[in-house]
This record gives C-alpha cells, sequence and structure tokens, in this order.
C-alpha cells in the first residue's frame, strides 16, 4: 500500500512534505532522496526520517513531485494544502450552518443578522420606553444594530439564499 504524503509549507522554492506513516523508516527516506535527486538537476532533496519529512530546495512543483512519488509508488501525496482552521473560522462556520438552518425554518425570512437586529432595536426600544438610560444604553443597542445592518452585504445574503433554494 503507497503512504499517504502531505504539503506542511510552500514558501518559494521551498517545499516539505510529511509522511507520517513512514517515520523512522530511513531506508524508505533514502529511496526517496536518490529518486528525486537522480530526477532533479541542480535542485535539492534533504529528507530527515526522524520528523519523516522531505525538504525539496529548488524549482520543484508539487504536481511535479506528485506524479514521479506516484509513478515510482513511492507515496501519494495531496497536493491541495490544508486550510489550518482558526477559532474565529470555527465560529464562523458554527454560525453559517446555523444561519442555514435558520433560513430554512423560517421560509427564507429570517437568518441570524436580522434576529440579532431586530432584538438589538427591540431591547433599544424597550429601555428607551422604560426611562433606563443606564447601561447599556438604548443608543448603544441602536449603534450596534446599524453596524451589523450596514456590515451586512447583499452578496452574502445571495450566496446563502443560493444554498438555500
Amino acid at each position: 500500500m503507497i503512504p499517504e504524503a502531505h504539503i506542511v509549507h510552500k514558501v518559494n522554492d521551498r517545499l516539505r512534505i510529511k509522511i507520517p506513516s513512514k517515520r523512522g523508516e530511513k531506508d524508505f527516506f533514502v529511496a526517496v532522496e536518490k529518486k528525486f535527486s537522480k530526477d532533479s538537476a541542480g535542485q535539492t532533496v534533504v529528507v530527515n526520517p526522524d520528523t519523516a519529512s522531505v525538504l525539496f530546495l529548488g524549482r520543484f512543483t508539487a504536481k511535479h513531485i506528485a506524479e514521479v512519488a506516484q509513478q515510482s509508488e513511492l507515496f501519494k501525496l495531496e497536493t491541495k494544502t490544508r486550510r489550518r482552521e482558526t477559532l474565529l473560522g470555527g465560529v464562523k462556520d458554527m454560525f453559517r450552518i446555523a444561519d442555514k438552518r435558520l433560513l430554512k425554518i423560517t421560509g427564507g425570512e429570517l437568518d441570524i443578522p436580522s434576529v440579532i437586529f431586530l432584538g438589538l432595536v427591540s431591547h433599544g426600544i424597550y429601555q428607551f420606553a422604560r426611562g433606563n438610560f443606564t447601561g447599556p444604553p438604548w443608543y448603544t443597542a441602536f449603534w450596534y444594530a446599524l453596524g451589523l445592518f450596514s456590515k451586512s452585504r447583499l452578496t452574502d445574503f445571495e450566496e446563502v439564499e443560493a444554498d438555500f433554494l
């Protein structure tokens, strides 16, 4: 079975891949080094069996590496780089899913920004009607509602609507 490899980083003329399933197998990494050193003129291949990585220095392309490795049955390289998930990205994805569900439940009438907008405006009106001019003030709720409303772009809603339909 051919081991799987993935790109760790790619910067200018440096490309590093990892082959986790072959960690510590010196003979395997020597074979990789020989294959790619022989295949390329003026380019350098540095292997490290302890970290299961192969560093390509020079004008190597991920596509070329993937083809040579596949033909030689050394490894299968995933040429798409993995996107690292940030905390904010995870929260954003969670809200995107919830937003789609809310649109589906309400028949496309309400989304999360609309609900938050209505909630803030309602809070502002309630605080204003009670004469409560202390925290959080009604004008703060209006300010946040306006900010949310102005940041909502039509293209975002069209994308969500396309997913809904």
